[in-house]
């Protein structure tokens, strides 16, 4: 397929992957890093696997845009520890923590910062590479549930068409529309105690304090404001905030500056150049990770409010995970596959999501984070065993 026809979101009625395969070994659906890494690695176990986006490439998303060493290592395990290099990935030296008009500067070990729209086009392109087929632009539904495969019903405005597939990926986000769709909606489960969204824009000319190699993090007790100069030199911003002070908020500028300042940092003059960009709350779950010839991965398997980027590392991490098990349902599909996938989503990326909910909780708390701070400031290197076992290799 012309990746780049694709992309472009051209004519979806002279689409011929539907006539050229009768079944796929796998459809993923949702095309970010926790999909394309399912799909590219199916594709190199030989599978046919067809990969399913929602909107058109390359695209922005909320994100932390930090990518830790684990991450780098899953990247390396799959044959992809180039993708990083080529896109000219910045290396990052501290986290600068700031709040309550301290700062605290605490060490980082080979974190890098690569931005949404370069990271997401370049694992999509590495897994076409293996033979993947990729659509963007469309909207897939669930279908009927045959004996031997899932049916899809893909649409693009007016137009519709069905695919069947040995199993599907639902890799569609928070709040997962197949998963809704099979009966297993996502429900909140606060972190710290309180609900929490997150908010995100790009800023091409940012204010020359937030220089680069540092992670800018300014807590506040309504939440919080990463800040990260990426590849091109932009400063991508991405906050978890409390949901009512942004409605009682003039604006989300106004909210995001207020936490910003009170890190320490001036404020940004005027909107972003993109966004702001919201997303549903950020920790929730399903009842389970998938169903029958359905499996969730990424955020729709479940979600915890992240602190650098642990987000991504869970995303790659499972879809490394998932890849052979929804391998193994193309001969035929076995409940204990769905055991497993639980087992294995709950152990290990579960410990890595307790981290987190430990720092949303104490981050919930502005005595508790205060102290913290001052902590931290004379003693920097209190902070190593956390920052050390974020994002750290838990799959092989």
């Amino acid at each position: 397929m012309n990746s780049a026809r694709v992309r472009e979101g051209e004519g979806f009625s002279g689409w011929s992957a539907t006539s050229q395969v009768s079944c796929w070994d796998a459809a993923v659906v949702g095309a970010g890093p926790a999909g394309a890494m399912a799909a590219y690695e199916m594709s190199r176990m030989g599978k046919q696997v067809l990969l399913l986006e929602r909107r058109t490439f390359p695209r922005w998303k909320v994100c932390g845009a930090t990518l830790s060493p684990g991450v780098q290592d899953l990247l390396a395990r799959s044959g992809l520890d180039d993708l990083l290099s080529d896109l000219g990935a910045r290396p990052l030296h501290s986290l600068r923590l700031g709040g309550w008009s301290n700062q605290a500067h605490l060490p980082l070990h080979g974190t890098v910062a690569i931005s949404r729209t370069s990271l997401d086009l370049a694992l999509v392109e590495r897994a076409e590479s293996q033979g993947t087929q990729f659509q963007s632009g469309v909207r897939a539904k669930l279908g009927p549930l045959l004996s031997d495969r899932r049916v899809l019903k893909v649409s693009k405005g007016k137009e519709e068409v069905e695919v069947s597939a040995r199993v599907v990926i639902a890799a569609d986000g928070l709040n997962s529309g197949l998963l809704s769709q099979a009966g297993l909606p996502s429900r909140t489960f606060p972190s710290g105690g309180r609900p929490v969204i997150g908010l995100g824009g790009v800023f091409s000319s940012p204010p020359s304090q937030m220089e680069a190699g540092v992670i800018h993090m300014a807590v506040g007790e309504d939440g919080y404001v990463g800040m990260v100069r990426v590849e091109d030199g932009s400063l991508n911003v991405a906050a978890a905030l409390n949901p009512q002070a942004l409605k009682d908020a003039e604006s989300p500028d106004a909210l995001v500056n207020k936490i910003v300042q009170g890190g320490g940092w001036p404020g940004f003059m005027g909107p972003p150049d993109f966004g702001w960009k919201g997303t549903p709350e950020l920790t929730r779950r399903p009842p389970r990770p998938g169903a029958e010839r359905l499996l969730a991965v990424g955020d729709a398997s479940g979600y915890v409010e992240p602190f650098t980027g642990e987000g991504m590392f869970w995303a790659l991490s499972g879809a490394r995970a998932l890849a052979p098990l929804a391998a193994r349902a193309d001969t035929f599909w076995d409940p204990a596959l769905l055991t497993e996938w639980e087992r294995i989503h709950g152990g290990s990326i579960g410990r890595s999501q307790r981290l987190c909910r430990f720092a949303a909780w104490t981050l919930s708390r502005p005595l508790l984070s205060r102290s913290l701070l001052w902590v931290l400031k004379d003693h920097p290197r209190l902070a190593d065993p956390v920052v050390r076992r974020v994002g750290v290799p838990l799959l092989s």
